[in-house]
């Protein structure tokens, strides 16, 4: 009913539809563009304001947005349509960077191989920016007076709308654990309104997402109110999901403190690991990632972005969710160690190195655990790790194992500190 709806009225709309195509293939979307003549009575526009508040109406709402989209974009006999882009529509950025987001977000309506797939991503990513600034600023995210004849909308995001952003720009793998388009019927549901999707915005742009939406809202606590529906995109490392190290990057250091947040995160991310396996092959797949998720968070706080984590917060979350196993904190160890010589090697000078706070953070975690140690009243923290080092040393190339020895005993410094915190 609803298709049929917006075909009928843009039928009716159709001379001032072709007004505004017009203007738009001649202008070409310039903002600074003079505004399309477009008459005020009659039914033509009349219809033409009914299509505008759907757009607006749409833009909110994500279940609706595909919906309107697919109708507006695809070709129907006896109609003008399909419209060359949702710009013809004048709205601001925020309600095309959110319609977008919304619609993309939802493949078992808007397939990914409908023609108009490649524009909604290069609109989604130039409406970023301008949907960040909103977001960062006083003014009401969705002010618009786009709607001829009608008073300016002054509404703001409300936290729903948010959440609804967040799920939208972040995958939801299928039960068979992908994101293909042929698990895609998948039914939305009240926890999570999109249908399986890939994600829509890199790592980066999720981060600054996240974050404008905690200064929007004074509070992180619409972040957690949304990380029981978020999904990593499929099992750890498989193609399209998002590894649990950029996750944590997203969430940032803030987050990152509370062990509960990272616990929780670890849980949902390693799930198919931690639910569904056990044995041998459950203890090789938890180290194998465990030791990839320190790997990458070095990395990443190398890389010279600006992000970070709080190593204190997801050393606790790994402690509280990981196997026992010494062997994953021994592999955890050596994958610092080699971290260390790359990095030394590469800059030949440790105080740009990334892998002391990675073989602390490994070290803690052995030192940390209840298990790991012969009791609290028998802690032998500040043998453990020069023991650990002097081993590692004969595998170091001479030129850092110095170096590597220096980081170590630093290292067991920290780890007096934090088995006081781990232990109270």
């Amino acid at each position: 009913m609803y298709h049929h709806f917006l075909r009928r009225t843009s039928v009716v709309a159709n001379p001032i539809l072709q007004t505004v195509i017009q203007h738009s293939q001649q202008y070409q979307d310039d903002p600074a563009a003079p505004p399309p003549s477009i008459p005020t009575s009659g039914q033509a526009a009349l219809a033409w304001r009914l299509l505008v508040t759907e757009a607006v109406r749409a833009s909110r709402d994500v279940t609706l947005a595909p919906h309107f989209a697919l109708v507006m974009l695809s070709p129907s006999q006896g109609t003008p349509l399909p419209l060359p882009s949702m710009r013809v529509f004048n709205l601001p950025p925020t309600y095309l960077f959110a319609q977008t987001a919304f619609t993309l977000a939802a493949p078992h309506v808007f397939p990914p191989t409908h023609p108009s797939t490649e524009v909604f991503q290069s609109i989604l990513r130039s409406t970023l920016s301008p949907a960040l600034e909103m977001l960062r600023s006083q003014v009401p995210f969705w002010q618009t007076n786009a709607v001829p004849g009608h008073a300016p909308y002054l509404d703001d995001l409300t936290l729903q709308e948010a959440r609804s952003l967040i799920l939208a720009v972040y995958p939801r793998s299928s039960p068979s654990g992908g994101t293909s388009s042929a698990a895609s019927s998948r039914p939305p549901t009240p926890t999570n309104p999109t249908s399986p999707h890939p994600a829509s915005l890199s790592s980066s742009q999720r981060a600054a997402l996240l974050s404008c939406l905690t200064v929007k809202f004074s509070s992180p606590a619409i972040i957690l109110q949304t990380l029981s529906a978020l999904s990593p995109g499929g099992p750890p490392r498989s193609q399209g999901a998002i590894p649990l190290e950029d996750f944590l990057f997203e969430l940032g250091e803030t987050l990152t403190q509370d062990e509960g947040t990272v616990e929780a995160v670890i849980g949902r991310w390693w799930g198919p690991y931690l639910l569904e396996l056990d044995g041998p092959e459950k203890t090789q797949l938890v180290t194998e990632e465990a030791a990839n998720t320190i790997m990458g968070i070095c990395e990443g706080l190398r890389d010279g972005s600006g992000r970070a984590v709080d190593f204190h917060g997801l050393v606790r979350g790994l402690v509280s969710i990981v196997s026992t196993k010494r062997c994953i904190w021994e592999r955890l160890l050596t994958s610092g160690r080699d971290l260390f010589c790359r990095a030394h090697k590469e800059v030949r000078h440790p105080k740009h190195d990334c892998g002391i706070p990675h073989i602390a953070a490994a070290s803690v975690v052995i030192a940390g655990h209840p298990l790991a140690i012969a009791g609290p009243t028998h802690c032998r923290l500040d043998s453990r790790i020069p023991r650990c080092s002097r081993m590692a040393e004969h595998e170091l190339s001479p030129g850092c194992a110095q170096s590597y020895h220096h980081a170590s005993t630093r290292c067991a410094t920290a780890l007096h500190f934090t088995y006081r915190s781990l232990t109270g």
